[in-house]
């Protein structure tokens, strides 16, 4: 089954070449009386905060609930509230935003139990000089269990607050990450850039799962149209394992690739991009080469309808896991509005991927969501979501307890709520 999933991935990649796409790639164009609710832009503005909260009720079909040791792994049925507060401030010279969320979780069947986790991020764009820019970044998440999958991370709505985490291992961790990026427009046509990165994940039941990584990255960009571009880097990336007494696993990169994309606000528009990123590992006296990419297909039809087609071939270094996972990444998604205050999004995905040594087999994973958002007034909506995750993966791979095959189902709905407690528009300027 996995060898067939293995050559499906590779035909359609060879076909499509399309790449998983970055989170703000897909994001729809909402507009109307909904459009704040529904996550879109709210317009020009120079500051706002908006308090996001939701009160659902989840049945999984599931091996066990996330985070709690039960020992009937039967359909469970939950409870969950959720809340996020952010703040945006639009500068003329910098942009700056910070959030925070926590989602709270009881079962039905233990109601005595509670499971809780935890979100901050931050992000700051500058503008330094005329030419110079800087980026940066960090967050931190805590939460009851973990999940491996090559489709984790924020989906970039502070809209999407309704919890379809799927965590398959229930073991407290605190993840924490930052990153810096500065940006030299040199030329008209041509920039120059550096960026440093690092994460570090820690299980506090078990510290011999701990990773950490860095990464450091160089990059060139030449524009030859406002649609097509030339881009490259090269960096380094190390990974350390608390689990091994082995040197750090270090992984020196190249990335080659062209971009192009036109768009047109509130009209057909398409955009494709793909890049080619041979590296190399190193551990010891142990060096594997390996070719990675990734290419992305983005088009938007109608007046609020966005959809996606992605391939990507990665290196990922995974908590938990002493060797790194070479993974082949396949994934599609479609949002938009089916009337004014009716949203619906959909997003699959499946993979393969083998772990770092190839003595184990391969790692197969499969994940679908979708989502329906009726507005019942500008501030109020109520959804309901399905979402399914199934996995492969060979015994003794992880550090941690973890059957070999996982199928899960989970139908969710709720209550969610949009309430911008302070919003400051942007002056016009006077043309006189």
């Amino acid at each position: 089954m996995v060898r067939r999933v293995d050559i499906a991935l590779h035909v359609v990649a060879g076909l499509v070449l399309a790449a998983t796409a970055p989170p703000d790639a897909h994001a729809q164009r909402v507009t109307g009386p909904f459009s704040g609710l529904f996550g879109a832009d709210k317009g020009q503005h120079t500051q706002a905060i908006d308090f996001r909260a939701g009160v659902g009720t989840t049945y999984d079909t599931g091996d066990g609930p996330d985070g709690v040791s039960a020992p009937d792994p039967g359909p469970r049925l939950s409870e969950n509230i959720i809340t996020n507060l952010s703040y945006e401030r639009n500068g003329d010279r910098a942009e700056f935003l910070v959030g925070g969320g926590t989602t709270v979780r009881q079962y039905a069947d233990t109601q005595s139990r509670f499971v809780a986790s935890h979100q901050l991020g931050s992000t700051l764009n500058a503008r330094v000089t005329s030419k110079v820019t800087l980026a940066a970044a960090g967050g931190f998440n805590s939460a009851p269990f973990f999940l491996i999958t090559p489709f984790a991370g924020w989906d970039g709505s502070w809209a999407a607050i309704v919890a379809d985490e799927y965590g398959v291992v229930p073991e407290k961790n605190r993840t924490l990450d930052g990153a810096v990026t500065v940006t030299d427009q040199y030329a008209k046509r041509s920039n120059v850039g550096g960026s440093f990165s690092w994460r570090t994940t820690q299980f506090p039941s078990d510290a011999q799962a701990d990773v950490d990584i860095w990464t450091a990255r160089g990059t060139f960009v030449y524009r030859f149209t406002r649609s097509l571009s030339f881009e490259s880097a090269f960096g380094r990336e190390e990974a350390r394992y608390k689990l091994t007494s082995l040197p750090p696993i270090v992984n020196d990169m190249i990335d080659v690739g062209l971009e192009y994309g036109n768009e047109v606000p509130l009209a057909r528009r398409i955009s494709f991009s793909f890049s080619v990123k041979p590296s190399m590992l190193r551990q010891t006296a142990s060096t594997n080469f390996r070719l990675n990419g990734n290419a992305q297909m983005r088009r938007g039809f109608g007046r609020t309808w966005s959809s996606s087609l992605g391939y990507a071939r990665s290196t990922e270094f995974v908590a938990g896991i002493t060797t790194p996972l070479f993974w082949d990444s396949l994934t599609a998604s479609i949002n938009g509005l089916l009337a004014t205050r009716v949203e619906w999004s959909a997003r699959v995905g499946a993979a393969h991927g083998e772990e770092g040594s190839g003595l184990r087999g391969g790692v197969a994973e499969y994940t679908g969501t979708s989502r329906l958002t009726i507005g019942i007034t500008h501030r109020m909506a109520a959804y309901g979501q399905f979402t399914y995750y199934h996995h492969e993966i060979p015994p003794g791979l992880t550090a941690f307890e973890l059957r070999s095959v996982i199928a899960r189902q989970r139908v969710s709905a709720g209550i969610t709520l949009w309430l911008p407690l302070a919003t400051e528009t942007r002056a016009p300027r006077d043309s006189r």
